[in-house]
């Protein structure tokens, strides 16, 4: 699955940042303390990272599970289309496509190197989550396989912040005997296309999706059909031990193109430092640069 100009574009201008715990909803708090002070006694500090959405969703039936989770990534298949292949095998992996490093290699600053480092460490082997015949749907690599999929409608800032991140899936799903909890056998996204509305021209192909869609490909064992309300929970990839900041206090600076905090050292005074910065829930960042971890933080210039 190769990315297009258009992806590579928005690579260039995502602002990537990072976090210690969940937030569904994606919205940033305001402030009115004024520059140069700190709210709530904000520090620097360790913490473990990971986040968390709880979604509603509805059982549909499903022909195919689809691989590469990610659209920022690239699919190097290692076994021909029309194969039938069995679960657990691997079949390919993903990495970075050669257009997307030269791009974000390319950019001043400490952006774009970010983002490319927050990437490679999302490369790696793809493996079946089900057994089936490995097609293609346009670029996408697809196993087919009959079965039910929980799907759940991701608001922009979840998406964005799903390419970001590893995640897994449960799905709570009415069965035969009742409730149940289960894993996803398999998590991928699909985009859903704008309808067509009057004697309105087409909508061009780089903005034609309304919102995308999670699937979660439900095990072949539990038993249900396909309209039924279900609740899904993604969980990413728990990073341990890494140094986060409220996002409220990460500035960014135009003339460098990077960002920085603000924080008072030890004899009291006012210390600007520049930053690199990882994922984020929208409540805090990870900061993948040195910070002195319990330094009080001050809100930067404007803001």
């Amino acid at each position: 699955m190769r990315t297009g100009d258009a992806l590579i574009v928005g690579l260039l201008t995502m602002v990537t940042a990072c976090s210690h715990s969940a937030s569904s909803s994606g919205e940033l708090a305001t402030s009115s303390t004024s520059p140069g002070q700190s709210v709530d006694g904000a520090v620097v500090r360790r913490a473990d990272f990971e986040v968390r959405y709880k979604l509603d969703g509805i059982t549909e039936a499903s022909s195919g599970v689809r691989l590469g989770w990610n659209r920022q990534l690239e699919v190097n298949l290692s076994v021909e289309t029309g194969s039938k292949v069995v679960e657990n095998e691997q079949v390919g992996v993903e990495v970075v496509p050669r257009s997307v490093t030269i791009a974000l290699e390319a950019e001043g600053g400490s952006i774009g190197p970010a983002r490319l480092a927050q990437l490679q460490t999302m490369k790696g082997p793809i493996v079946a989550p089900v057994t089936g015949v490995l097609t293609t749907d346009g670029d996408t690599p697809v196993i087919e396989s009959a079965g039910i999929d929980v799907v759940s409608e991701l608001s922009a800032i979840q998406d964005l912040r799903y390419q970001s991140l590893t995640f897994t899936g449960r799905a709570v799903v009415e069965t035969v005997l009742g409730p149940r909890e289960v894993e996803c056998a398999a998590l991928w996204l699909s985009a859903q296309d704008a309808p067509p509305s009057g004697d309105d021209p087409p909508v061009p192909a780089a903005s034609s999706a309304v919102s995308p869609t999670v699937h979660c490909r439900l095990p072949f064992f539990v038993e249900t059909v396909a309209g039924l309300r279900a609740q899904l929970t993604l969980d990413s990839v728990k990073i341990d031990d890494v140094i986060v900041v409220p996002v409220l206090y990460i500035g960014y600076d135009a003339e460098l193109d990077g960002y920085y905090v603000r924080v008072i050292d030890g004899e009291g005074a006012l210390m600007p430092i520049p930053v690199t910065v990882g994922v984020t829930d929208g409540v805090v960042r990870v900061i993948t640069s040195e910070l002195p971890v319990g330094a009080a933080l001050v809100l930067p210039e404007g803001g």
